[in-house]
């Protein structure tokens, strides 16, 4: 426990267990994930597949702040992927001075994030196709911004507010 993905043969095992949690979430089962997710933190504590990140924001949706807290303390980085869950947690809590200094920490983590989300920047189709035709990305990047943003669509969308709050 705690070191599972050490031992090269339970990889294929852990794979499938985040795509599983991947699955309850494209279904809307967050409680569900949340379960895997945590199962998978608890077989890996250092976490190779970033499921602190899908942690985060489904913690976020649901608006589990303790755990939320717990899981940032834990991992405690200026990740984009972590901070802005974050910074929606905060906001969706009516905490908005929290919320106003997690987004200066994402700011200073990648500051494309925000530009993308406040429309200072524009995402255009040309640049989508090509960050989704690479296989990695650069942190601090306009790449990586778009991942992040991508991968919480579903949270943004349940704060349409938010983009106006950042401004």
């Amino acid at each position: 426990m705690g070191e599972f993905w050490g031992l090269i043969g339970t990889r294929p095992f852990m794979r499938t267990k985040r795509n599983y949690m991947l699955t309850f979430m494209s279904l809307g089962r967050y409680t569900d994930a949340i379960k895997q997710g945590e199962e998978l933190l608890e077989l890996n504590e250092g976490d190779n597949q970033g499921i602190r990140y899908n942690l985060m924001g489904l913690y976020t949706i649901l608006e589990m702040l303790d755990d939320a807290e717990k899981l940032y303390k834990k991992y405690s980085e200026g990740s984009a992927f972590m901070l802005l869950p974050l910074a929606v947690m905060y906001y969706k809590k009516g905490d908005y001075n929290k919320s106003k200094k997690i987004l200066k920490k994402l700011k200073e983590s990648n500051e494309f994030v925000i530009d993308f989300l406040t429309g200072a920047q524009k995402l255009t189709k040309a640049k989508i196709n090509k960050f989704e035709a690479e296989e990695a990305f650069a942190l601090r990047s306009e790449a990586e911004a778009y991942f992040v943003i991508k991968d919480f669509d579903y949270l943004l969308a349940s704060v349409p507010s938010f983009s106006k709050f950042i401004n």
